[in-house]
C-alpha cells in the first residue's frame, strides 16, 4: 500500500497547451516528457457502497498492460488529495479482488460479489519528472472525458503529485505555474465526475458542508480543517458567481468569505501572525468587492419583482427593472473583462499554501478544541451583549453592527458544529434575530439603490412615480421591521445569558 498525495488543478485546453511548451517546464524537467493514453472503467454495486465507504476501484488500460487499482480513506484538505492507493497489474478488463485481499487491502462486506462497471474515463496524459527546490513532483496533463450511459463530460486539469519531499512544494509549484496561465484549485476527483454524471447531478450553488467536532483534536488541527472546508465552499462558487447565472452562487462565495475570515479571526486570537492579518485583510478586500453586487441582487429580485408582480401599472416598474438588470450586468461584465478572478484563485493558492507550514504546530494552538471553542463563545457572546447595551436602536449603523454580532455567533456555532447541541432556543432566537436585522438592513440598502439607480434612470413621469412608490414601500417595510426588532433581540439575549451562565 502506498499514500498518495497529489494537488488537482483545473485550467482551459488553451492553457493545457500553453503550459505543455512553456520553457519554464523544461527548465524543472528530469529525463524526457512522455504521453499515454489512459482507459479507465470505474466499478461499484448498484446502490454505490464502495462511493459510500468513501473507496474507488478501477481497471485501467495503458498500452497494453491492465493495471488494478483500489483507493481508500484520507480526503481532500485545501484542494490537496491524500489517500491510501493499492495497485497491481492484471491479465485484463476483469477485476482480480483475491490480488487485492493478498496485498492486504479489504473491501466492505458484501460488496465483492455485486461489483460491476458504473462510468469510463478516456483521457490523454502528458507526464514528467519535475526537481522543485527539495522535491520530486511528477506533472500530469489531462485532456479527455468522463462517461457513462448518461451522457460525457470534459477533462482538462493537471495533477501534480508528490513523489519525494513536503507537500507544501506542490502548492508553491501550483502558484509558479498559475503565474503563467490561469489555473484552479480542483476539490473534484474524475471518480466524483463519473457519480455525479451517473446520478444526474448538475451543477448548483453549494453550501458550507457540515463540521463536528473529535473528541481528541487540538485547536490548531480543527481551525486548519475549517480553514480548508471554508476553501471548499468559496471555491466551489466561484465560477458560477462570476458567470451570474444563479444570484445564489454570489450569496454562497460570500458566506464562504465570511467564514474563512472567521476561522483566520478566531486563530488570530490564539497567534497574531503578521501572514495571517494579511491574509484576513486581502479577504475583507474581497468581500466588499462583492457587497454592491449582492446589494444589486437583493434589490432586483426581493424587491423590484415582488413590486411588479402586485402593480396595475407596470411600465414604469419594468423599465425600472431593466435598468436595474442592465447595471447589474455590466457590475458583473467589469469583474469578467479584468483579472479578478485569476487574482482571487491567486489569493486561494497563497491561503493553501499557508496551509502547509507549520503555524498550525505552534504552542499556542495546542489547546483541546472543545475548551477553545467554549472560550470563543464566552467571548463573542460577551461581545455581542455589550454591542446590546451600546445599541440605538434608531440608528441604522448601530442595528447593522448588532447584525454582524449576531452572524458572528451563528457562524461559530455553525463553524464546530455547536448548532446541533444548541438547537433549541439559543440557536433558533439567534438565527431569527439575525435573519430579521438583515432584512431591516436589506430595506434601508433599498434607497441607497434606489439613489444610485436614479443617476442612470431617464425623466419620465412613469419611472418617477415608479422611484416614489418603491421608496414608500422602503420607508414601509422598515418600519414594520423595526418595531419587531425589541422582542426579538430580548428573546436572544435572555438565550444567551443563559448559555453564558
Amino acid at each position: 500500500m502506498a499514500i498518495e498525495t497529489e494537488l488537482k488543478l483545473s485550467c482551459s485546453p488553451q492553457a493545457l497547451v500553453k503550459l505543455k511548451r512553456h520553457p519554464f517546464l523544461r527548465g524543472l524537467q528530469q529525463g524526457r516528457s512522455r504521453t499515454v493514453h489512459l482507459f479507465n472503467v470505474y466499478f461499484d454495486t448498484p446502490d454505490f457502497a464502495l462511493k459510500q465507504a468513501r473507496m474507488a476501484i478501477r481497471l485501467r488500460r495503458s498500452g497494453k498492460q491492465w493495471l488494478q487499482t483500489l483507493k481508500g480513506g484520507g480526503g481532500v484538505q485545501a484542494g490537496l488529495h491524500q489517500r491510501n492507493e493499492w495497485e497491481m497489474p492484471v491479465a485484463g478488463e476483469a477485476l482480480e479482488l483475491g490480488a487485492l485481499k493478498a496485498a492486504g487491502a479489504r473491501l466492505p462486506k458484501g460488496v465483492a460479489k455485486h461489483l460491476q462497471a458504473v462510468f469510463r474515463t478516456d483521457f490523454s496524459r502528458s507526464i514528467r519528472e519535475l526537481h522543485y527546490e527539495d522535491a520530486r513532483i511528477e506533472l500530469c496533463l489531462d485532456q479527455g472525458e468522463v462517461s457513462c450511459a448518461a451522457g460525457k463530460v470534459d477533462i482538462c486539469e493537471l495533477e501534480l503529485e508528490l513523489l519525494e519531499g513536503s507537500p507544501i512544494r506542490l502548492f508553491q509549484l501550483a502558484l509558479k505555474l498559475h503565474a503563467l496561465v490561469p489555473l484552479e484549485l480542483e476539490f473534484v476527483s474524475k471518480a466524483e465526475r463519473g457519480y455525479r454524471l451517473l446520478e444526474g447531478r448538475t451543477e448548483a450553488p453549494l453550501k458550507a458542508a457540515p463540521f463536528s467536532l473529535t473528541g481528541l483534536e487540538t485547536a490548531g488541527a480543527v481551525l486548519q480543517r475549517l480553514c480548508g472546508s471554508c476553501l471548499w465552499h468559496l471555491q466551489s462558487n466561484l465560477s458560477g458567481a462570476v458567470a451570474g447565472n444563479d444570484p445564489e452562487y454570489l450569496h454562497q462565495l460570500r458566506v464562504a468569505i465570511r467564514r474563512l475570515r472567521g476561522v483566520l479571526a478566531l486563530c488570530g486570537t490564539l497567534n497574531p501572525d503578521s501572514t495571517l492579518e494579511q491574509f484576513r485583510q486581502a479577504f475583507a478586500k474581497l468581500s466588499r468587492s462583492l457587497g454592491h453586487l449582492r446589494e444589486q441582487d437583493v434589490f432586483i429580485d426581493e424587491t423590484l419583482k415582488p413590486l411588479l408582480s402586485q402593480q396595475v401599472d407596470r411600465v414604469g416598474f419594468q423599465v425600472l427593472l431593466d435598468i436595474a438588470i442592465a447595471q447589474r450586468q455590466s457590475a458583473l461584465a467589469e469583474i469578467r473583462a479584468g483579472h479578478w478572478q485569476r487574482d482571487v484563485q491567486d489569493l486561494i493558492l497563497q491561503l493553501a499554501c499557508w496551509m502547509q507550514g507549520d503555524y498550525w504546530q505552534l504552542p499556542e494552538l495546542q489547546l483541546p478544541a472543545k475548551r477553545f471553542r467554549g472560550q470563543a463563545f464566552q467571548s463573542r457572546g460577551q461581545r455581542f451583549l455589550k454591542q446590546v447595551a451600546r445599541l440605538e436602536m434608531d440608528s441604522p449603523v448601530s442595528l447593522h453592527r448588532l447584525r454582524i454580532a449576531s452572524k458572528k455567533i451563528r457562524y461559530l456555532m455553525e463553524l464546530f458544529g455547536m448548532e446541533q447541541a444548541f438547537r433549541g432556543k439559543p440557536y433558533a432566537s439567534l438565527v431569527r434575530l439575525q435573519e430579521h436585522l438583515g432584512k431591516y438592513n436589506d430595506a434601508v440598502n433599498v434607497e441607497f439603490q434606489l439613489r444610485w439607480l436614479k443617476t442612470f434612470v431617464p425623466a419620465s413621469s412613469a419611472l418617477h412615480e415608479a422611484c416614489e412608490r418603491v421608496q414608500d414601500w422602503s420607508q414601509a417595510r422598515q418600519a414594520a421591521l423595526h418595531s419587531g426588532i425589541p422582542k426579538r433581540i430580548r428573546h436572544t439575549v435572555k438565550s444567551l445569558q443563559i448559555l453564558q451562565s
